[in-house]
């Protein structure tokens, strides 16, 4: 007895299982602030050189002497962010020695120089990670530097705890991540060094990314399959609504260190799941934890009001693991590892094209959102209407993934999106055109949402349980080192602001035509082992050609057998 049959007499979905997923998913809302707070923590001021002779503490970004003594950029909009003019040495009076002065004869227009001290316009952003290091200029190139290291701890943290989460259960890898998560980013506004800054943003990625990946198995493991999506969906729509709340809180809080520390408290409440969360049934029934999992099972069938037949909870543990190979096979534990996912010819293949929609995805995602604020209008009504874009997108998913699959909907999505991404270097660069390109972005950002979260539901799917959490993590990993890319294609926008959409747009395209040859899983049963995942989706996907001449048919195959044959003729 498969474990999705049990779940169709304890309730599929009842009472006790909404219960749980909605209490899962609210950690989900500060994974989203936290995985975005980058655009604001990190948004760059303008700026322009200290003048030695001139400014002092109480002077602003706007002075009157900075007509003589600080050249304008070549469009002439503002002063130039990285030199000033040279200052001629003069008696400020006859007893003193000579000095630069602050008047226009001091100045020599002839000449320029670099700055290593800066002020910065507080109009926007009282303070910003930027303007505490003074990342302009020469440094620049470090600011992209912040969210890479974010996404390179997401990385760490798909496998760290997805290996947590395959070899002591997900409940202890829940809570481990939102201890670890909790600590780390609340004390990383009171580092005294950028180093340290990074550093801290790789731990905060690998403890966010865990505990988000974590209760998602968690949810999916728990609920029928007629519900899978609609969890999926449910993290994404919570993940989304963390960023609209950033965005809110962005705007009324202009200093880092405060928008930083009023995301990142509120998790340590979080920590009192260790009490509250039961682990995973199907988990446990995996490591040979048959006792645990019936208790919890006869929980969830009470809450339900369900009356399960005896022979169903008292079933034979090697029946309800479903490998039934042998009694000796149940009383053993087997530990898998990364590389199970590469010993078989169609799970091999499954894998890589995964990796490979998950890699493409998220450099769409991630860079549709980071390049928002360059897009022309208020930068936090972008990001909010950017962030908010993606409900909608995720409630489509809900209407379309029970009734047309996920394979389909997958593809069309980043096609779509892709699509109106390699579009907007069309748009004319002038002001009148940007709501043309708003408009671009909000397609491709509902096409890369409604992407991101099938692909998390199509992966929970496709991998079988004794290495889901595994699967996903790998797939997260290898995924997110595109988010570690993603922040240096958005400094392109510098260049031509249509740039990074158009790059985003074609990495879409190509996730959206290989996502076509991965087998459908609606209304299927998750495969619980190995076997059970090379077996799933056999005869899926064939493309039907006859030949007129011969009247022989040819299959061409998905995925490869397990002779490797790619084309049958019958």
């Amino acid at each position: 007895m498969k474990f999705d049959e049990i779940l169709e007499h304890v309730g599929e979905f009842g009472g006790y299982q909404r219960y749980l997923v909605l209490l899962l998913y609210v950690p989900a809302l500060f994974s989203g602030m936290q995985a975005l707070s980058y655009v604001f923590v990190n948004a760059v001021p303008k700026h322009r050189c200290f003048v030695q002779s001139c400014d002092n503490g109480s002077t602003s970004y706007v002075e009157d002497f900075l007509n003589w003594t600080t050249p304008c950029d070549p469009s002439a909009t503002s002063y130039s962010p990285c030199s000033v003019y040279g200052m001629q040495p003069r008696p400020v009076n006859w007893s003193e020695p000579l000095k630069p002065s602050c008047d226009n004869y001091g100045a020599d227009r002839s000449r320029t120089e670099s700055c290593d001290q800066w002020k910065f316009d507080d109009s926007t952003y009282s303070s910003t990670v930027v303007s505490q290091w003074h990342l302009v200029c020469d440094r620049s190139n470090l600011v992209p530097l912040s969210q890479s290291a974010y996404m390179f701890g997401i990385m760490i943290g798909s496998i760290v705890f997805g290996t947590i989460a395959d070899r002591f259960g997900r409940k202890n890898a829940v809570v481990l991540a939102i201890m670890l998560a909790a600590t780390t980013s609340t004390v990383i506004p009171f580092v005294p060094y950028y180093s340290v800054f990074l550093a801290l943003k790789v731990v905060i990625g690998a403890s966010f990314q865990g505990f988000y990946q974590s209760v998602f198995v968690m949810s999916v493991e728990i609920v029928g399959k007629s519900k899978r999506a609609l969890c999926g969906m449910l993290v994404s729509i919570y993940f989304s609504v963390g960023e609209i709340i950033l965005g809110f809180l962005a705007f009324y809080i202009r200093d880092w260190k405060v928008l930083q520390f009023s995301i990142s408290v509120p998790l340590f409440i979080f920590l009192s799941y260790y009490w509250i969360i039961p682990e995973s049934p199907r988990w446990m029934i995996s490591n040979n934890q048959f006792a645990k999992a019936k208790n919890i099972l006869e929980k969830i069938a009470r809450s339900n009001k369900k009356t399960v037949p005896y022979n169903v909870l008292n079933a034979e543990p090697e029946d309800i693991v479903g490998d039934g190979n042998s009694t000796e096979a149940s009383n053993r534990v087997v530990h898998h590892s990364l590389l199970d996912l590469f010993r078989t010819p169609r799970l091999r293949f499954r894998t890589i094209n995964i990796i490979f929609n998950w890699f493409m995805n998220t450099v769409a995602y991630y860079g549709i959102t980071l390049s928002s604020p360059n897009l022309g209008g208020n930068q936090f009504a972008n990001f909010i209407v950017v962030s908010a874009v993606e409900i909608p997108a995720y409630v489509f998913c809900i209407l379309v993934l029970d009734r047309a699959g996920r394979r389909l909907p997958l593809c069309l999505c980043m096609i779509v999106g892709g699509i109106a991404g390699t579009c907007t270097p069309l748009v004319p660069a002038t002001p009148e055109f940007w709501w043309i390109s708003i408009i671009l972005a909000l397609i491709g950002k509902f096409g890369a949402a409604a992407a991101f979260g099938i692909i998390y539901v199509f992966t929970a799917e496709l991998f079988p349980t004794v290495i889901r959490n595994n699967g996903i993590g790998l797939s997260s990993m290898v995924g997110h080192a595109g988010g570690v890319i993603a922040p240096y294609i958005a400094t392109l926008s510098t260049y031509n602001k249509a740039l990074p959409l158009a790059i985003y747009g074609v990495f879409s395209l190509l996730a959206g035509l290989t996502a076509l040859t991965l087998p459908e899983t609606l209304n299927q049963q998750l495969p619980e082992t190995l076997k059970d995942a090379e077996e799933f989706g056999r005869q899926d996907f064939r493309l039907i050609v006859k030949g007129s001449a011969q009247s022989e048919r040819f299959y061409l195959l998905s995925e490869p057998n397990d002779d490797d044959a790619s084309i049958v003729t019958e």
